[in-house]
């Protein structure tokens, strides 16, 4: 859900088996939370920010050769 409280679920298909990074940032670019896989097709993983502020977060998907972001908006 968009906004959140600060939990919520990443999922993540890859066209092929790669290295995936999932980093969520705050607006001021202040690392929040950050996983790593090695060879994976994909993910499926329960984020829950601790003590999150309310306001605009960046999610980024990194994988070998690409990354994407979306927004997330934390509301409590």
């Amino acid at each position: 859900p968009n906004p959140t409280s600060g939990r919520f679920t990443a999922e993540v298909i890859l066209w092929k088996q790669q290295q995936l990074v999932i980093v969520v940032y705050d607006v001021l670019g202040n690392e929040k939370y950050r996983r790593q896989w090695d060879g994976v097709k994909g993910i499926s993983e329960e984020i829950n920010l601790e003590n999150p502020a309310n306001g605009m977060y960046l999610i980024r998907a990194i994988t070998n050769n690409d990354a994407r972001e979306i927004k997330l908006v934390v509301s409590q």
